[in-house]
């Protein structure tokens, strides 16, 4: 696989409308992130947004009840240990604003990334790779997967009120 894959259409269309369904809808406890990318002392003040997240495994344990098919997904992504997954709710912001760049598990080895959008916005996730960026549009059931060693940041949407993602950490 190349180090950056872009895959519309992900899962079928009944088994994305579950999970934007379950990850959409007023059921889910979020919970607010006042930082957007965890950052050294003296950079405290470069985080501007924030967001809120559900936390659906980390530290080698589920810790929220998930759908079904995220089981599906990931099956698709041959996830052989997940590190964590979580679901990312995203406040629409007035500017064009975006989290500082950042690589999610840089002690671990041989990780990837995947994002899954679950909504339309023009938000974005913009990956640095060694100078050359490339620039991935929010579009609903399109997965996003890169090796973990790649910065990236996310480009806050403007046009529609919340950007809904699930985050995948996983060797």
């Amino acid at each position: 696989m190349a180090r950056i894959t872009v895959i519309d259409n992900f899962l079928e269309d009944k088994h994305f409308k579950k999970i934007k369904e379950y990850f959409t809808s007023s059921l889910i406890p979020w919970y607010w992130l006042h930082v957007d990318v965890l950052l050294n002392d003296n950079q405290k003040e470069l985080n501007k947004n924030g967001f809120f997240n559900h936390c659906i495994y980390n530290h080698w344990q589920f810790l929220a009840s998930y759908p079904d098919e995220l089981i599906l997904v990931t099956k698709k992504l041959n996830v052989r240990a997940p590190l964590q997954i979580r679901a990312n709710l995203n406040l629409r912001d007035i500017d064009s604003v975006s989290s500082k760049w950042h690589v999610d598990y840089p002690d671990i080895k041989n990780n990837k990334t995947a994002i899954y959008y679950l909504n339309n916005n023009n938000g974005k996730t913009i990956l640095d790779e060694n100078g050359t960026y490339k620039k991935v549009d929010s579009k609903e059931n399109r997965m996003l997967i890169f090796d973990g060693d790649i910065k990236h940041k996310a480009q806050y949407q403007t046009d529609v009120h919340k950007r809904y993602l699930l985050n995948i950490n996983y060797i």
